[in-house]
């Protein structure tokens, strides 16, 4: 237990979480307070990549033509063990509804520790990409479970970006609040006008 939470009681620290989450949301990091992981781990790879984020049942970003699904994961194990994805979904044609399957690994204090760009042909081998069962009555159900192993890292088909997002990450994290931009905004364009801030807001690329 850290120190600095040691005088606010559990229902505190809950709220807190929560006024962050939504903040998070708001800013435009996440889709919604329920979906810190996921919606980090696509925000992050889509401003590495610069993919355009359009968030899906299918897929959740394009690169020109190229649809790509982005699944994100937290695991402390990475990279000694294999990591395994939420549910993937629309997958009942044999032909996936996406070109390019990215997968984000975050560690548990949400530090990126792998990130890897997939083939959707490869990303759905049998071996990696399997469809999921409902234990209590043995029915498959209408989702598939993927698999990342080690082993990817060593196959020239696949993109490990995992240091331009990591690189992401480390922009996000020291970029300036939303008002010191406001602030710097006001000053920026009283001097120099709103072209030159709209090229600085192009070349930092702030999110706010």
């Amino acid at each position: 237990m850290s120190d600095k939470y040691d005088d606010l009681s559990t229902g505190a620290v809950i709220s807190m979480v929560l006024a962050g989450l939504r903040e998070l949301a708001e800013r435009g990091m996440i889709k919604s307070p329920k979906d810190l992981v996921g919606g980090l781990g696509e925000y992050l790879i889509c401003r590495a990549m610069g993919w355009q984020h359009e968030p899906s049942t299918a897929y959740d970003a394009r690169s020109g033509e190229t649809r790509i699904q982005i699944k994100s994961r937290t695991s402390k194990h990475w990279p000694r063990r294999a990591v395994s994805t939420g549910d993937v979904r629309d997958l009942d044609n044999t032909k996936p509804p996406f070109e390019l399957f990215a997968v984000v690994v975050f560690n548990d204090e949400l530090e990126v520790t792998g990130a890897f760009v997939i083939p959707a042909d490869l990303a759905m081998r049998p071996s990696d990409m399997k469809r999921r069962k409902n234990g209590q009555t043995g029915q498959y159900r209408d989702s598939w479970v993927y698999t990342l192993r080690p082993a990817i890292r060593d196959l020239p088909e696949v993109d490990d970006v995992t240091k331009q997002v990591q690189e992401a990450h480390r922009q996000l994290c020291e970029a300036p609040t939303p008002a010191q931009i406001a602030m710097l905004r006001t000053k920026v364009i009283a001097h120099f006008g709103e072209d030159v801030w709209a090229q600085r807001q192009e070349y930092f690329g702030w999110a706010f």
